[in-house]
């Protein structure tokens, strides 16, 4: 979901309603550990979690409207281009430019469940991980690491000119990486946990192209292992 605010202080610009901690120790990582496998890295370029709040231009309406009603925010839900693969390795590189191709992609609602819709499976977790335990490294062996990738197109309102612009996704699992009108926005992992992004000077007139890279696993999954899908 996009959401505006203003620029001194911030109204948003949202995106989709499209991800105990306990000791133990890491095999060492190298410096060209990918980023879903380095416990040092859990974000970039994420805003700091905030309360929620939504602004309405009438009193009334914020005491007696829905969060959806606010002109400042902007939902893209709906349905988006979307490519599946088995492992990172697969995965696209270049399909967040604005030239890319993604007239064979299929087409999925967000926010859904890919495995849902036919792509890879389902798998319920007890008490054994659906990967090797070789922390932080994520080794699915025959359920591989699928990657999911995302493009969507959306345009800002004319009255948002000016405002400070939030991108934010209300769940996410278990990484991703975001881009939009070709530049990189930021990365996340979250236990469907909310990730907000500033793009503000990314906005441009017209058409803008919204790019995500959902990986299923990353190091943060060593800590869901019992009884959950």
């Amino acid at each position: 979901m996009i959401t505006a605010h203003r620029n001194s202080l911030g109204w948003r610009l949202l995106p989709w309603t499209c991800l105990l901690w306990t000791l133990t120790s890491f095999a060492p990582t190298s410096a060209q550990a990918n980023d879903w496998e380095d416990p040092q890295i859990i974000s970039r370029n994420k805003l700091d979690p905030t309360a929620t709040f939504y602004r309405f231009d009438e009193r009334g309406q914020a005491l007696t409207g829905w969060r959806n009603d606010s002109p400042w925010r902007h939902s893209l839900n709906g349905t988006w281009k979307f490519h599946w693969v088995k492992t990172p390795d697969e995965r696209p590189r270049d399909f967040y430019l604005d030239g890319y191709d993604d007239t064979s992609w299929a087409n999925l609602p967000v926010p859904s469940n890919w495995q849902m819709h036919g792509f890879g499976q389902p798998i319920y977790t007890n008490v054994n991980y659906p990967f090797k335990k070789n922390p932080p490294l994520i080794d699915g062996g025959d359920n591989g690491n699928p990657v999911g990738s995302y493009r969507t197109q959306f345009r800002v309102p004319a009255d948002w000119k000016g405002r400070r612009l939030i991108l934010n996704f209300d769940g996410v699992e278990s990484a991703c990486y975001v881009w939009l009108n070709g530049k990189e926005v930021g990365y996340s992992q979250g236990s469907r946990t909310p990730a907000a992004f500033d793009v503000t000077s990314l906005v441009r007139e017209g058409d803008n192209l919204l790019a995500v890279q959902v990986f299923r696993w990353c190091d943060g999954s060593y800590l869901e292992d019992q009884d959950f899908w």
